[in-house]
């Protein structure tokens, strides 16, 4: 989250944590609050991991080849 460009102002979504694999977490970032916030989820949701930013003039390519390079260097969460 720390590593969005500026042009992001929100950001939410559903991830893993590599230490807590079985947990799924809802995280978000908004422009008051840029250093993000993770809350854990009790029960199996229905989609996978996935993240929706809302920004201004946002370079699509640029943030997928910066999410491409984040996954490439994190071990995939066992699921």
């Amino acid at each position: 989250l720390r590593g969005l460009p500026p042009e992001v102002l929100r950001v939410k979504g559903l991830a893993y944590l590599r230490d807590l694999p079985d947990i799924p977490f809802l995280f978000q970032r908004t422009d008051d609050r840029p250093q993000g916030t993770l809350f854990p989820l009790t029960g199996t949701p229905t989609v996978g991991p996935c993240a929706v930013l809302i920004g201004v003039r946002l370079d699509a390519a640029a943030l997928q080849a910066s999410l491409d390079e984040v996954l490439a260097a994190s071990e995939p969460a066992a699921r």
